[in-house]
């Protein structure tokens, strides 16, 4: 019985992972590219479609993990994420909660993620919540990343991304927080990077001046400047 039962289990599994729709080519293919030039294949291998229900990468504690939508034809990448090598659980509460206090000075020792985002980032179109942090992720934000139309969450504190911040990040369609704290970044935030989605901002730790963005003190935002030489006398304590 215990055999017919296995049996059973095993063509069930088949069946849902013929039936489920496969991932859009153009993705897989910068996600390998992703994989190779962070060197991630021992934890992102790919023998198997990458939005496969129940991969080990799709689970919510994974480190990578990446999570999809497939109620189309095709498969989409939602999530992407990568942190810290020992950190366990994912940090959604964290990032949503717009208490910047949570992370505050604390610093990781960082993974191996050496270099600029690669430009194979921009096939990810779909994608909702973008976390690379503290993955020592270097040289400058993409400006690519503006059109991603359902991107929510970015996360990109704790690296050595410098430059200034592009002004293609105040055409944000969907953005909602956005992290940039603890980098090498310069210059003067864009004026209108405050959008009507976004809730809330981190740019601490940077060297970055001038004076607050538009619509900055709207209801509900949050902002974290310290560390900047930003004019704050305008911003309300959250």
């Amino acid at each position: 019985m215990g055999i017919l039962s296995f049996s059973f289990f095993f063509l069930s599994m088949l069946e849902v992972i013929a039936g489920q729709a496969a991932t859009d080519p153009n993705e897989v293919a910068a996600l390998n590219k992703m994989v190779d030039y962070w060197n991630l294949r021992t934890k992102l291998n790919f023998t198997v479609d990458p939005c496969t229900r129940n991969a080990t990468w799709a689970q919510e504690n994974a480190n990578p993990r990446i999570a999809c939508d497939c109620s189309a034809s095709v498969c989409h990448v939602t999530h992407l994420s990568v942190y810290h090598p020992h950190h366990h659980g994912h940090t959604t509460s964290a990032i949503h909660s717009a208490n910047f206090t949570l992370f505050g000075n604390r610093r990781f020792q960082g993974t191996a993620l050496e270099g600029p985002i690669p430009s194979s980032f921009s096939a990810l179109t779909k994608v909702e919540d973008l976390l690379l942090r503290n993955c020592r992720v270097a040289g400058q934000l993409p400006t690519h990343l503006s059109s991603f139309t359902n991107l929510q969450i970015l996360d990109l504190s704790f690296n050595k991304l410098t430059g200034h911040i592009p002004n293609s990040f105040q055409d944000f369609a969907s953005l909602e927080y956005l992290y940039l704290g603890s980098n090498n970044l310069s210059g003067e935030l864009p004026a209108k990077i405050v959008t009507s989605k976004l809730v809330a901002l981190d740019i601490s730790f940077n060297s970055i001046s001038g004076n607050l963005p538009i619509d900055s003190s709207k209801v509900g935002f949050s902002m974290n400047t310290v560390g900047t030489s930003i004019n704050a006398n305008g911003l309300l304590d959250v």
